[in-house]
């Protein structure tokens, strides 16, 4: 027979007090390895998406708002046009990248990321080597600009280059066609083109290609059917020469790109830029873009 074992009331109070006490000791293991590895997966989780926020570099772009259809202010007063819909779809293809725009003067691009305010200027900019030596320009055009000779409807003497001798036009003081006309001169001393340079708007120098006054002006096919619009009746008693690729690429650069400060962080960002281009081009979205807003590709590849 067994001799029982008699716990005495103090020893059992000593029991439940280390019961209770393991019993706690466990229960709080439990929630703080629960609620630790919950904290710190959300806190993992916080983390990242800060460090994700933090990654990401604003880009601010200056732009001029014009001429449409590259950039325009529409009616609820947004900016939009052939390079906000470029931009927005690079920006799709580089997370790491935010992009907005600034509408300010067209000099004041320039002004704009000299003092580092903008990362990026976008407004259909061709090279010229003062540009060169103080922007970094991209490696990959945006759009090619076709430039074309002006002329009054039914006229057939101006049909290349070569015909322009001799001819008169009409130029805007320190326009993209000034150093063409120039050069061309200069080649042709015997046949130069009669040049006005003058202060003269577009619309002025057009209505005196068709009063006789001027024989042609130099326009982009892009502005001339915008102004179709605008002055439709004008427009109509005009039409316009197109030259080959090798002699519009004499008359100015027909190639736009986007500037950027010489910078290492504009380095980066320019190369960014330029591979979310080729990636437009590829899969179609440039031309697609450039049908939409100029009617037909305007991206020369």
């Amino acid at each position: 027979m067994k001799k029982q074992r008699w716990i005495t009331p103090a020893l059992l109070v000593l029991f439940l007090a280390m019961a209770a006490l393991l019993a706690g000791c466990g229960g709080n293991a439990g929630t703080e390895e629960t609620s630790g590895g919950s904290g710190a997966e959300e806190d993992s989780g916080a983390n990242a998406e800060a460090a994700a926020e933090t990654e990401v570099t604003k880009v601010l772009i200056g732009n001029a708002a014009g001429p449409k259809p590259y950039a325009y202010m529409n009616e609820n007063d947004e900016l939009v046009g052939y390079e906000v819909d470029v931009i927005n779809a690079i920006d799709a293809l580089l997370p790491e990248y935010e992009f907005s725009f600034e509408v300010t003067e067209f000099t004041s691009i320039f002004a704009g990321i000299d003092s580092g305010r903008y990362g990026m200027g976008t407004n259909n900019f061709t090279k010229k080597p003062e540009r060169e030596e103080k922007y970094l320009f991209a490696n990959e055009y945006f759009v090619y600009n076709y430039t074309v000779a002006v002329v009054k409807k039914g006229r057939d003497d101006i049909k290349t280059l070569d015909d322009l001798g001799g001819k008169t036009a009409e130029s805007t003081a320190g326009g993209f066609t000034q150093i063409f006309f120039e050069a061309y001169n200069e080649a042709h001393p015997d046949n130069p083109i009669i040049v006005n340079f003058t202060e003269s708007d577009t619309v002025k120098q057009l209505q005196n290609v068709v009063y006789g006054a001027t024989d042609f002006t130099f326009l982009e096919t892009v502005m001339f059917d915008s102004y179709k619009e605008e002055y439709p009746e004008l427009i109509a008693e005009l039409e316009y020469v197109e030259f080959t690729k090798e002699e519009t690429a004499t008359i100015q650069d027909p190639y736009a790109w986007y500037i950027y400060p010489k910078t290492a962080e504009g380095e980066a960002l320019r190369d960014a830029v330029d591979a979310a281009l080729l990636e437009l081009v590829a899969d179609g979205t440039l031309k697609e873009l450039s049908i939409k807003h100029f009617g037909f590709d305007m991206t020369g590849r």
